[in-house]
């Protein structure tokens, strides 16, 4: 999710030069329709379900966009099914066609910012590790695998959808990451329970566990959730870095991790979803697992509403979908340090 903005704080207007009042109707012309573009660009890549606004485009070349989402659908339609291929930071990442996940391959700033930050974060470290729940295709865990080879890290990436599993475990062979990154198929909750699966073959990126009370559909498997506390224990694990993204399943994550947020104090990469555990998240942070650590804010999917490394004081005023970074109140020192170094990177 992540786009680039200049160092120091929010976007500011930029001013009208003198003798440019007569082109402001024409910008103005230009804008809208750019805005209607992106607008159909979205929802054509990213699908019409997810909240995202035109501004997350602002750095983002549209005609390079544009070619290389018609250089896939070209390799699609004669048969080819997946392509090694470089990112945006300049490391391999296995683009599955077809699938939606494939979208770092035309937006070439995805997950930027989340990205330089976990590395920064991990870099003083000595064989780290790191927990990734809600894996997807890879995309994350092989880029930051890649990043931070030289601190020698050991990743887990949980993914419960079989066939994103399978795309995902495929992406870390093809990309010869087996000694670095170990796939776990596996939802993960904050107990041990049979649940539901959502699965999406042409969109991936919105798999997730059902609630209880949803109707089933065709597109719908079986799996037996795991806890972090209960898989940390059984593996002997200690991680330093906690990454969530799963559709709105992030306090019931948190919960189940309740045990080694309390020992270990890792920081915690999590997806925030208002309309999803708004209430519960703001709980875990007064008195429950999250109690003593600080939020810091990320980006997001509407062109960096927040400046990266802010202070979070109030989550429940954040009413969009959004990227956080929880810190250990007795870490707050070196996350000034580490986010100061990854704003230079941006």
């Amino acid at each position: 999710m992540a786009i680039m903005k200049r160092a120091g704080g929010q976007n500011m207007p930029r001013r009208p030069e003198a003798g440019a009042s007569a082109g402001t109707s024409g910008g103005t012309w230009r804008r809208s329709v750019k805005d209607r573009v992106v607008r159909w660009g979205i929802q054509a890549m990213c699908g019409s379900e997810l909240d995202v606004q035109p501004a997350v485009a602002a750095d983002i070349p549209l005609g390079s966009a544009a070619v290389r989402y018609l250089w896939l659908r070209m390799l699609e339609a004669s048969g080819r099914k997946t392509i090694i291929t470089c990112s945006g930071l300049g490391y391999d990442f296995m683009c599955h066609l077809g699938d939606l996940a494939e979208f770092p391959y035309y937006h070439r700033h995805a997950h930027r910012r989340e990205l330089i930050l976990c590395a920064r974060w991990l870099s003083r470290l000595e064989a780290p590790v790191v927990l990734d729940v809600g894996a997807n295709t890879g995309f994350f865990v092989t880029q930051l695998a890649q990043m931070t080879s030289a601190a020698s890290p050991q990743f887990y990436a949980f993914e419960a959808v079989p066939s994103t599993y399978a795309k995902l475990a495929a992406s870390i062979r093809r990309l010869g990451l087996e000694r670095a990154i170990h796939p776990v198929a596996a939802p993960v909750l904050d107990k041990a329970r049979e649940v539901r699966l959502a699965c999406n073959e042409r969109n991936s990126l919105l798999g997730r566990v059902m609630g209880e009370d949803e109707m089933l559909t065709e597109a719908t498997v079986k799996a037996q959730a795991i806890t972090i506390d209960g898989f940390c224990e059984t593996h002997s694990l200690s991680p330093r870095l906690v990454k969530i993204d799963v559709e709105g399943w992030e306090p019931a994550v948190l919960r189940g991790a309740s045990e080694l947020l309390a020992r270990e104090r890792p920081a915690v990469l999590f997806e925030h979803n208002p309309e999803r555990g708004c209430t519960e998240m703001a709980a875990l942070l007064c008195d429950g697992p999250l109690h003593g650590y600080h939020l810091y804010y990320v980006d997001d999917l509407r062109g960096q509403v927040r400046p990266f490394g802010s202070a979070v004081a109030n989550i429940g005023e954040l009413s969009w979908i959004c990227n956080l970074f929880a810190v250990p109140m007795e870490s707050g020192a070196r996350f000034a340090e580490i986010a100061e170094e990854a704003l230079a990177l941006f």
